[in-house]
């Protein structure tokens, strides 16, 4: 076989690849191989003694090239025979692939069999404009497909292929890979991680056929088009692919649509009936949902990488600390802050980029929080444009989103203070208009179990009426997800067996005078309207106490406990409430209201009903006046009428 030469030179090919970096180089013949309808393509590499990459080779099980076409294949120079061709994956159709050896070796050299006639030819880096083909015999060890071996390495060495070369290549194929499950690639003889994705299958059955649905969420960014819809027949092939109109921030995502419906599908639009191509109703109705699908996928997806970010910048303690004296503001505040960063991390995933450290992250989250709560959108897009570059598109995006949040979470904040506020006059009426007819069980201990925010935010109702310390434990245990909560033995104490009013703790953990963490437990025993606090029911409160604090299973280094005896007033006799009152009289000086007895983790505590909702109503008397809300009218005019109204308006205000 005689040499053979391009009609070009080679400065004019050198000039086409300035651009192509290895690793590109080295996919295109990856490419050229799924071009050729393989489904296997091998990348192996040969080292020296001294670990220096001497030599690559990608071989493929595709159709190799036809001897008798090699003026419409490699006689051509930016030009191919495969932009002729309709298939949607096809990459080489600019008829410089095999070109790019020069961006990462000095020769390459070809053997391909394609049906039974096979040859072999080289290139050299110095004479890009001339090959010369070589017969080789096909025998009975050798298939049809392609081998290059490429020699004479160079920009490529050991550490960049694993540390650049296979991550690219891997995130080069992933999508291609996914699609159908028959094709492989190996480097080295291992097949390739894929790149992480999450996939969420869904099946749509329809008169014309089963369709399989995978909306595909990509870790990274694919090294493809851009977002599409790819349709695939019962061979696992792609025939034809589609835009998903997805306006992409931060995540990227396909969809992958198989069902053998698509089998015969033709690219040209046909008027026959029952034609299968894009302008066919069954199409269109499968596109439109492979979308809807996708959209809703990646909205999903999205919204919950926003909530993870927000735990992960929680747990990492970049949040600031509320610390005002008003609950109920700090709690607004907090979810305004909150509602911003899931806004914006909406609009523009990049502001929170994982590159931050936890300082980056925490001053940005304290500029988020001053701007918040000084309501300047202008200066949030000032430090916005700081971190990414944001269209005039982005910020009004970004601005109209902001102000609709912050108009949801006032609104919010309003309903959930009202419904509080109709709570409290509601069980006003109950302990003071009706205060004979009041029972501890059916009404005050069941408004109370609904409403356990009157003793602060967050608390979880571990046992309650009827329940011995037994359970208490269990619960307490399975609470603190210990799993060991059912193989504890039972207790010893002789007063194992009464039955605490309300047993409750608090979700998470407080912060102590000392900056110790500590979890908060609180013993709960409450007295009709009609009985005035002495010392038979404080003796009741202290036993509950002896009992925690002298078994050992109770004990926990990091728990604090209150044990608080409530009723609607302190009996003034000094004969049934002497030592009550002496004890009160005794721990005045800790500045603590109803103070009886405080050692080591352990508090006594006795208040009045008046003392708890005056306590609650200065933290909510703030906002209850900037929204200037009307008090309830209160209609009920039983007891058991009342306790109905409060259980009713605690299913609003949870």
């Amino acid at each position: 076989m005689k040499p053979r030469y391009l009609k070009t030179t080679d400065q004019s090919i050198q000039g086409q690849l300035s651009k192509v970096k290895p690793e590109q180089a080295l996919a295109e013949y990856i490419w050229n191989g799924f071009d050729a309808n393989a489904t296997k393509i091998e990348l192996n590499t040969e080292m020296n003694e001294l670990n220096k990459l001497i030599s690559i080779t990608v071989r493929d099980n595709g159709d190799g090239i036809d001897y008798d076409e090699l003026e419409n294949t490699l006689d051509l120079f930016l030009d191919s025979k495969k932009k002729n061709i309709s298939k949607p994956t096809t990459r080489g159709k600019k008829g410089r692939g095999r070109f790019t050896f020069i961006k990462f070796c000095e020769q390459a050299f070809w053997e391909t069999i394609s049906g039974n006639k096979g040859f072999s030819f080289t290139i050299d880096s110095g004479y890009l404009n001339k090959y010369e083909p070589k017969d080789i015999t096909k025998n009975s060890s050798k298939s049809k497909g392609t081998k290059v071996v490429f020699s004479h390495i160079k920009n490529i060495d050991f550490n960049h292929f694993n540390d650049f070369t296979v991550p690219f290549l891997i995130n080069e194929f992933t999508w291609l890979l996914v699609s159908n499950p028959k094709l492989q690639l190996l480097i080295n003889g291992i097949h390739i991680n894929k790149a992480e994705y999450s996939s969420i299958p869904h099946t749509e059955e329809v008169e014309e056929g089963v369709f399989n649905i995978d909306s595909v969420i990509w870790d990274e960014k694919p090294n493809q088009e851009k977002s599409l819809v790819y349709f695939i027949d019962s061979s696992g092939e792609i025939i034809h692919k589609e835009l998903s109109e997805l306006n992409l921030k931060g995540f990227y995502c396909s969809s992958y649509v198989k069902s053998d419906w698509f089998d015969g599908f033709n690219q040209e639009l046909e008027m026959l009936p029952g034609s299968k191509n894009k302008d066919s109703d069954v199409f269109k109705n499968i596109l439109a949902l492979a979308r809807n699908k996708l959209r809703q996928e990646y909205i999903n997806f999205r919204n919950s990488a926003a909530d993870n970010l927000i735990q992960q910048y929680i747990k990492e303690g970049v949040f600031p600390d509320m610390n005002g004296d008003n609950r109920v503001l700090n709690e607004f505040h907090r979810e305004q802050l909150i509602s911003t960063i899931k806004t914006i991390y909406e609009a523009e995933p990049a502001v929170f980029s994982k590159q931050l450290n936890k300082s980056q992250k925490r001053i940005l989250i304290k500029l988020l929080d001053r701007i918040v709560q000084s309501n300047r959108l202008s200066e949030l897009f000032d430090v916005l444009d700081g971190v990414v570059s944001l269209s005039e598109d982005d910020m009004g995006r970004i601005s109209g989103l902001l102000q609709r949040t912050s108009l949801e979470n006032i609104t919010k904040t309003v309903e959930h203070v009202r419904d509080r506020l109709d709570i409290i006059q509601s069980f006003k009426s109950l302990i003071y208009d009706h205060t004979k007819f009041a029972y501890e069980v059916p009404h005050i201990q069941k408004c109370i179990e609904s409403n356990l925010w009157l003793f602060g935010e967050k608390y979880h109702l571990l046992t309650s009426e009827e329940d011995k310390f037994d359970q208490a434990l269990r619960s307490l245990l399975k609470f603190n997800s210990k799993g060991d909560h059912y193989d504890k033995q039972a207790l010893t104490h002789p007063d194992k067996n009464k039955e605490m009013d309300l047993f409750i703790a608090q979700k998470g953990f407080k912060v102590g005078d000392d900056d110790k963490k500590y979890f908060h437990h609180v013993v709960i025993e409450l007295k009709r309207p009609s009985i005035k606090l002495g010392d038979k029911e404080l003796e009741q409160i202290k036993t509950y106490k002896n009992v925690i604090a002298n078994e050992p299973q109770f004990q926990d280094e990091n728990s604090v406990w209150d044990f608080v005896l409530i009723g609607n007033e302190i009996s003034e006799s000094n004969i049934t409430a002497a030592n009550l009152r002496s004890d009160l009289d005794t721990n005045r000086i800790h500045g603590e209201p109803g103070l009886i007895q405080k050692t080591g983790n352990y508090r006594i505590i006795v208040k009045t009903w008046k003392q708890i909702l005056n306590e609650f109503e200065l933290r909510y008397d703030e906002i209850s006046n900037k929204l200037s809300l009307k008090e309830l009218e209160i209609v009920s005019e039983t007891p058991d009428g009342l306790t109905k109204d409060v259980e009713h308006a605690s299913l609003s205000a949870s």
